[in-house]
């Protein structure tokens, strides 16, 4: 009875006590995952965490708490997770940004300038894996981004314990004496729930609305080191006859004040640490879509990222040099990029697909990109996109607004306009004609978000005309529709958290009025326990393809995310039906892909992953092989230290016959200071095994401060 009667009585934060203010401290602990009772003395203590999944603001098994406060030059926050069996604490030693799912981790999203489309994300695992980035209104949809901080966890005998050091120098924050900043505290309990600070429900569409406040009295010291210079040393060797090639860079930033930065770059070098993953080019008419891994051109991404993806960074191929500005006050943003190009593509649309262009051709683009918010949690924005060549140009204006209102719906709006003048050389592509043209493009997108329905509907239009360069407009002259309607039950019984059947509905035609597709998708998803998924699916679609229509076209799928053991996880998709063959002329086509996804974990400091996939067509039910292509990859890594680390990536594809081979011995005791020893093996497995490329580097890089 008295249990009965204490699980009554707990309920969650209110909004009183989710406005802390933090005391000032005399001396920042030292982070070192161990908090000394003066330690938590000193410090505000932020408790009563709820389960927010799978269970909903519920009471959570473990307890939680964090500790905060800070001085003029810095943050502090220390999480104290509690455990009943910390031998069950699960964190697995990766590269920094590379969490392995199901691992313990704590959360902290900070937002420090009022506008909450972006916000610092930082995460460590029990493993001490560091994960930063920037994450958007949601809170958790992020994309990469390196700041400095400190931060250290350990293990003790009834909890694991982490520290975070933040410098205010290294966050945008406006003048003045009194700040307030917006914050969510998650803990992740080795994928079987998520705990929060805030207590939220998963049918709010903006989490950062919710936020805690906290609330800083005492003056701080924003910007103590101004300039900040990392120059880096490459040195390589293609085979052993060739001399060893020297290559060095700098790439910088300066503080121009609190909230604003200046960064520059001259000769970066991109290559050989981060390589693209290989993808399965066979039967696909569109240009392959690469993620930006480049750190001058990630870190502020999420502010250019749109449904059209008017803006590809990767289309700034091999710059020469480049700068960037970027700050916020008062609800504004801003964002402005230049940078010279010495070897210019061009992903160019047409109806029925894409491709890439690559030339010797150098460039200038630039890029401005401005916002405000409005209202709560609603924003408008404008962008302007210029690359200039020698004899042609690509500019492109446009504005947006996404507005959150009666806390369940989003409505988005994006509209660009087009001015491109081709270059005319139908040597470098038959379609370079030196033809001037104007397009436009929009995008409209209204959704509403329940706890037990979602629903969502989106125009897009994208005229013959419109051209990007400095985009991925993977089409053009198109008018699509698309309607989803997906009721969600929670059952929380026989295993199975939700369980959630739906429909969605696709139509498009060209700008002469052609019907191009028009499909029905019907699917049901599920999430199981202990964060396993599953998925399955059927479409019925026709599809017109270079004027010829393909009627009743029909596809099965299925997919799954299991974590069979707590030192294993593993996903796995198929599809299989009929399709079209995309060549010209087209034709119809038994299509099947299939994929599978390995992570195992032997030991808390080894990793190795394993994907496979494989896309095959057949003139008949599966019968008669037109086409099959594999794309194979491994990786191992291997962790000495929290900065030490070897990594060994292979990647084999079956339509090139290569294998290429990265071993990688890395040292970064911070995103900015990096020693790289490694090399890079091509090798053809056409008719025999033959090395095609080889090429072992050195690379250092180290940050100055001014």
């Amino acid at each position: 009875m008295m249990v009965l009667m204490l699980f009554s009585l707990w309920h969650p934060n209110d909004s009183l006590s989710l406005t802390v203010v933090l005391p000032y401290l005399k001396i920042i602990p030292q982070i070192d995952g161990v908090i000394s009772g003066e330690e938590k003395s000193g410090c505000v203590v932020l408790s009563n965490f709820c389960e927010i999944s799978p269970r909903e603001i519920a009471e959570p098994q473990v307890k939680t708490e964090v500790l905060a406060g800070y001085n003029a030059e810095m943050l502090y926050v220390a999480f104290i997770c509690y455990e009943d069996d910390v031998t069950k604490i699960r964190g697995t030693f990766t590269e920094r940004d590379k969490f392995v799912p199901g691992d313990d981790a704590v959360i902290i999203v900070l937002n420090t300038t009022g506008d909450l489309s972006e916000n610092y994300y930082l995460s460590i695992t029990p493993a001490n894996v560091i994960y930063d980035a920037i994450a958007t209104i949601d809170g958790m949809n992020c994309n990469r981004f390196d700041f400095e901080f400190k931060a250290r966890a350990k293990i003790h005998r009834n909890c694991w314990v982490a520290e975070f050091s933040i410098p205010f120098s290294s966050l945008k924050i406006e003048k003045g004496k009194k700040h307030v900043f917006r914050a969510h505290f998650y803990r992740g309990r080795r994928g079987l729930a998520l705990y929060s600070w805030v207590p939220l429900r998963n049918d709010d569409p903006a989490p950062m609305k919710r936020a805690g406040y906290l609330i800083l009295e005492e003056d701080i010291l924003p910007v103590r080191k101004r300039v900040f210079l990392m120059p880096y040393l490459s040195l390589s060797q293609e085979d052993s006859f060739s001399g060893i090639r020297t290559k060095a860079g700098i790439t910088g930033k300066y503080k121009i004040a609190s909230n604003y930065e200046l960064d520059f770059t001259f000769y970066p070098d991109f290559s050989q640490v981060e390589t693209d993953a290989y993808q399965i080019e066979v039967n696909t008419p569109y240009a392959l879509y690469y993620p930006e891994k480049r750190p001058f051109f990630y870190n502020g991404i999420s502010f250019l990222m749109t449904p059209l993806n008017v803006v590809y960074t990767r289309t700034i191929n091999n710059p020469v040099f480049g700068t960037k500005i970027t700050g916020a006050f008062s609800g504004y943003r801003f964002y402005f990029l230049s940078a010279l190009d010495r070897n210019t593509v061009w992903v160019v649309p047409q109806e029925d697909g894409s491709e890439i262009v690559a030339s010797n051709r150098s460039s200038y683009s630039t890029i401005l990109r401005g916002g405000k918010e409005i209202f709560s949690a609603s924003y408008v924005g404008v962008v302007v996109l210029d690359r200039e060549l020698r004899s042609g140009y690509s500019r492109v204006v446009g504005g947006d607004f996404t507005l959150r209102f009666l806390r369940h719906f989003t409505m988005g709006y994006y509209g660009y306009y087009s001015f491109t003048q081709e270059l005319e050389d139908t040597l470098l592509f038959q379609g370079f004609d030196g033809e001037y043209l104007r397009g436009w493009a929009q995008y409209v997108d209204f959704s509403a978000l329940y706890r037990y329905l979602y629903s969502s509907f989106q125009y897009e239009g994208v005229s013959p005309s419109f051209r990007s360069d400095l985009g991925y407009i993977y089409k053009n002259n198109y008018r699509r529709i698309n309607a989803e309607l997906k009721p969600i039950f929670y059952l929380y019984r026989f295993g199975i958290i939700s369980l959630s059947p739906g429909m969605n509905y696709s139509y498009e035609k060209n700008f002469d009025g052609v019907e191009k597709y028009r499909g029905l998708r019907l699917y049901v998803s599920t999430d199981l326990k202990g964060g396993n998924t599953f998925t399955i699916s059927y479409e019925n679609y026709s599809e017109r393809f270079l004027n010829v229509e393909f009627p009743h076209n029909r596809t099965f799928s299925f997919q799954f995310f299991l974590f069979p053991f707590e030192w294993a996880s593993t996903e796995f998709s198929f599809s299989a039906g009929k399709g079209i063959m995309y060549e010209d002329p087209p034709f119809s086509v038994y299509k099947s892909l299939w994929s599978i996804y390995l992570s195992l974990n032997p030991s808390y400091n080894f990793n190795i992953t394993f994907s496979a996939s494989t896309s095959s067509g057949y003139e008949n039910m599966f019968k008669q092989k037109i086409y099959q292509a594999s794309v194979l990859v491994s990786k191992i890594n291997l962790g000495l230290s929290p900065s030490l680390s070897v990594r060994l990536i292979n990647q084999y594809s079956s339509d090139s016959g290569t294998l290429s081979i990265y071993p990688l011995i890395s040292y970064l005791p911070t995103p900015f200071d990096i020693f790289y020893v490694g090399c890079i093996l091509d090798c053809s497995l056409k008719s025999s095994l033959r090395l095609l490329k080889y090429q072992a580097f050195v690379k250092v890089q180290h940050q100055f401060k001014f």
